[in-house]
């Protein structure tokens, strides 16, 4: 599991406890945020690293200026939850949870166009200009724009045509411009659709759990290959878990096996990030 499903775990206890109203929203992930950034997540982006510090010492205002990917994790599932409400609720729901972490609107408008997305997809429509309505940063719109304008390109090479050489990036934009390609270009096939938004590189591990949390809230779970959910082995969420979650057990899992398993996690990854920095290349 990484960071983008913690997240979305959490977000999901969050709407759950305050259904839906958004200063009771806003509570909860406050507490669901400072909780799970003690648990030492070997994942954090540095705009939700700083909120965690400050939801630590009680700051009233805990975001961070960053345009960062942090808020997109919690749009897909925000989007599913409030599938059947107005679209005010989906709007305030994505404000609060943009704001916790992050104060740069460019992070709100790019959570909102994917919050968009998955309804849309929920729905059974794709509307380039109903993901863009009201959006008042001219960046994201012209993102959008050439995102839908090259959906017949892979994502791989839209992050060329977009000079993404490195990878996508942990700006929110570039992320979003790369899963929108992997979305509206997916003809609803998620293993094709995940494996090619890793391909791109960069922030992988956001950018597929996005298409894949957008694509399982509008095709359902049956779309996801069954030897990945077989094959996932993780301690305390694992798909048992998770389907419980998704049924209405909202317990939160376990502080301290949470932090235990962090332990024992990070630096198996700082090992392997290390080893890949060495001969042979």
């Amino acid at each position: 599991m990484s960071d983008d499903t913690e997240h979305a775990v959490l977000t999901l206890v969050a709407l759950e406890r305050s259904q839906g109203d958004p200063e009771q929203f806003r509570r909860w992930m406050r507490r669901g945020i400072r909780r799970w950034f003690w648990t030492l997540p070997p994942g954090i982006g540095m705009g939700t690293l700083k909120a965690g510090l400050r939801l630590t010492f009680g700051c009233t205002h805990s975001g961070a200026q960053s345009a960062g990917n942090g808020p997109a994790m919690r749009a897909p599932i925000i989007a599913a939850w409030t599938h059947g409400r107005t679209p005010d609720t989906l709007e305030a729901l994505i404000k609060v949870s943009t704001e916790v972490t992050h104060l740069d609107p460019r992070a709100y408008w790019g959570s909102l166009v994917l919050a968009r997305l998955t309804r849309q997809l929920m729905e059974g429509t794709c509307d380039q200009e109903g993901l863009v309505h009201g959006v008042e940063d001219r960046e994201c719109r012209d993102i959008v724009t050439r995102a839908f304008e090259n959906t017949a390109l892979s994502p791989q090479e839209l992050c060329w045509l977009l000079g993404y050489r490195a990878g996508v990036s942990g700006f929110i934009y570039h992320t979003m411009a790369v899963v929108l390609a992997a979305v509206v270009g997916s003809d609803g096939s998620f293993q094709e659709a995940v494996v090619d938004t890793i391909r791109c590189g960069g922030d992988s591990d956001s950018t597929a759990a996005l298409v894949g949390g957008i694509l399982g809230a509008a095709y359902g779970p049956e779309r996801i290959p069954a030897d990945w959910v077989s094959g996932l082995r993780d301690w305390p969420l694992n798909s048992r878990t998770l389907q419980d979650l998704a049924q209405g057990d909202v317990e939160e899992p376990s502080f301290a096996a949470c932090l235990a398993r962090n332990l024992v996690v990070g630096p198996a990854l700082m090992a392997c990030a290390m080893r890949r920095l060495l001969p042979p290349y």
